[in-house]
């Protein structure tokens, strides 16, 4: 039975001392062969409060544990060293029927000029119990994230 899911997001080192906007989602795809649509439990937040830094060396090693909140967590994981790229790992509740996690990822303006018609970098992945990263470029379900407006998305702060 799914309860919810890690992830982890490998971001490139020019990122630091930027801000990321991130719109997180879950969606089903109802009988199976409906269009998806977005689930209504929340993921935004806990996608922040359960979320912490970690060293590019730990991509694809992920405890698919239900993770406390990071502010609860009194060991405060120390940045990986300037320079390098880093992973933001996060745990996200997720209702029973998700069938997809859906991402997009706005960099900050002074890395990619963006206009009203950006949408960022989609991202919509089928859960599985594996952990597959693999992605199928050409599948035909339309992303429900973007649906959401860039002025309400979360805002990570990345330090040097």
């Amino acid at each position: 039975m799914q309860d919810g899911a890690g992830v982890q997001i490998l971001l490139p080192s020019a990122v630091r001392g930027q801000s990321v906007h991130f719109n997180i989602i879950s969606s089903k795809r109802p009988w199976g062969v409906l269009p998806v649509e977005k689930i209504d439990s929340p993921v935004q937040q806990p996608f922040l409060e359960r979320g912490q830094f970690k060293q590019a060396g730990q991509f694809g090693k992920l405890d698919n544990q239900a993770a406390r909140n990071a502010y609860e967590d009194f060991t405060f994981p120390l940045m990986p060293p300037e320079g390098e790229d880093l992973i933001w790992e996060t745990w996200i509740p997720l209702e029973e029927e998700a069938t997809y996690l859906e991402l997009q990822i706005w960099y900050s303006d002074s890395l990619i000029k963006f206009s009203q018609q950006d949408i960022g970098y989609l991202y919509q992945l089928e859960l599985n119990s594996e952990g597959d990263t693999k992605v199928d470029g050409l599948a035909s379900a339309e992303p429900g994230v973007t649906l959401l407006d860039r002025s309400r998305a979360l805002i990570l702060e990345i330090a040097e």
